[in-house]
């Protein structure tokens, strides 16, 4: 709750709630860092696997292309061993540019081809 607040108040966060009817379905936050915004997504557990994942990531991309402008690059990074983020984020149009450590594992950084 405290780190809701928090991101909430961050003016370089942006945070979508992401619905369906009243139904959440999960979250997208897109995190300012220099001149990049870092895409995060969090799923309702009961969606993994029905493929929403990539739509979820390209519409709130958009959404944050249509109002608040677009920095040089929209990115995730990833751990390697996430594969169905991997598969969404590549689905929904991301690219690996270059490996990284993220909490001493593996990852990639992904970038938005939009």
């Amino acid at each position: 709750e405290q780190w809701f607040r928090g991101k909430m108040n961050d003016r370089k966060s942006f945070l979508w709630i992401v619905q369906s009817g009243k139904e959440k379905i999960g979250y997208v936050r897109h995190d300012i860092n220099g001149d990049k915004a870092v895409n995060s997504v969090l799923l309702n557990p009961q969606y993994y696997g029905m493929g929403v994942g990539a739509a979820v990531i390209r519409k709130a991309d958009e959404h944050y292309v249509k109002t608040k402008g677009v920095p040089p690059t929209i990115c995730a990074e990833i751990q390697d061993h996430h594969a169905a983020s991997i598969k969404a984020f590549r689905t929904a149009g991301y690219r690996l540019t270059h490996p990284i450590v993220k909490n001493g594992k593996k990852a990639g950084v992904y970038q938005w081809q939009g």
